[in-house]
């Protein structure tokens, strides 16, 4: 008995204190300037109030007020990192469990090098899970699902290596319909978006060969995750270095490099009670037909986060739709293969208040694999 009441405790737990509930209850903060002040920090980042000001002629105060309230009543604005240039990757696994295992699977799988994780409705009741790595540390990814596969908490699992991780949550202002305060999908606008598209890279960059950051461009990244508005003097008295090391860390080594890509802001697009939260496994035809696809849609409603399958044309993307958009959705990815950019596709269904998202994790690669020792040792 004592572990049914605990089992209960935890899922009346996840249920009240889901992160997705939370985010929700954000979008009633929602009007025409503040989500037109959203697009622009995607861009230009929340400290640049200026430039927000004159792309979206609204006075600096204004900018100012409307931010600072949207981040005290909880909006989060995170950067959005190339995970490549952090040095990491991200192992995208399906996990079985055990039978009678599932919440004890969910419990052990949901650590700190846990990037995001969630239970699907359909098909089954497995578990979705990315786990950072540093690159080219997969082994330490596997022995880490295989310890639990030993101690009868999982079944059995398939992978995924992904080599880059991007973190979507910015609608355009353009899908915004005030009338009914959230926003909208216009599958066939975005349809012909698509086939019109570049095919050139514009979010999704080649990796290459790069000098890697440092221990203080790893703590500003720290401070920026943890405050998006601090300026470099607030830094420099927070760890006790220079303001003027830091301006130089993050202009030389973090702008400089192209580690930021954008900032989003979290939130969804509709009521959570409302909506489904998908994950899609798409295959492209080829690079330029997967370009076209996300330089048209990763400012969109629909998408949270891309996730790029290392060395393939497949992609999983977290998506998030109101209940009644489910056949469009179906349509708008039957007709892009029709037009040779999708090649093939599934869709699973995640139970919303499983999902526990953490990108915190911030520090050099070999920490990282440190903490892997750590747990495996034990």
């Amino acid at each position: 008995m004592t572990g049914y009441v605990d089992l209960k405790e935890y899922i009346d737990s996840l249920t009240s204190l889901s992160q997705l509930r939370v985010i929700s209850a954000l979008l009633s903060e929602i009007d025409v300037p503040n989500a037109t002040i959203l697009k622009a920090i995607w861009r230009y980042g929340p400290r640049n109030i200026s430039q927000i000001s004159r792309v979206t002629k609204l006075p600096r105060s204004t900018i100012t007020y409307r931010l600072q309230r949207l981040l005290r009543v909880g909006l989060r604005i995170e950067p959005v990192l190339r995970l490549s240039a952090l040095g990491y990757e991200v192992v995208y696994a399906e996990i079985k469990p055990a039978k009678g295992k599932l919440i004890e699977a969910y419990k052990e799988l949901n650590r700190e090098f846990t990037r995001s994780i969630g239970i699907t409705l359909t098909p089954g009741h497995n578990i979705q899970v990315k786990i950072l790595i540093p690159k080219g540390g997969k082994d330490l990814a596997l022995e880490f699902l295989e310890k639990l596969r030993e101690r009868g908490v999982i079944d059995e699992y398939s992978y995924s290596i992904c080599d880059e991780e991007i973190v979507t949550t910015i609608v355009d202002d353009r899908d915004y319909n005030p009338q009914i305060q959230y926003y909208t999908y216009d599958w066939e606008s975005w349809f012909n978006e698509v086939l019109k598209a570049p095919s050139e890279p514009i979010l999704l960059v080649d990796t290459y060969i790069e000098e890697p950051l440092d221990q203080i461009d790893y703590l500003v990244l720290q401070l920026l995750y943890k405050n998006p508005l601090i300026d470099y003097v607030e830094m420099g008295r927070l760890v006790n270095i220079n303001y003027q090391t830091l301006r130089y860390h993050y202009l030389k080594h973090i702008e400089g490099r192209k580690v930021i890509i954008g900032w989003a802001p979290i939130i969804l697009p509709a009521p959570l009670e409302k909506s489904h939260y998908l994950i899609l496994n798409a295959t492209f035809y080829g690079v330029k037909e997967a370009n076209k696809y996300i330089n048209a849609m990763y400012m969109h409603a629909p998408i949270l986060s891309i996730c790029k399958v290392k060395g393939e044309n497949t992609f999983k993307f977290s998506i998030f739709i109101p209940r009644q958009e489910e056949v469009k959705f179906i349509w708008f990815h039957e007709a892009l293969m029709q037009q040779k950019i999708i090649k093939d596709y599934e869709v699973l269904t995640l139970i919303p208040e499983s999902v526990q998202t953490n990108r915190s994790f911030l520090k050099p690669p070999e920490e990282l694999t440190k903490l892997y020792e750590k747990y495996l040792s034990q």
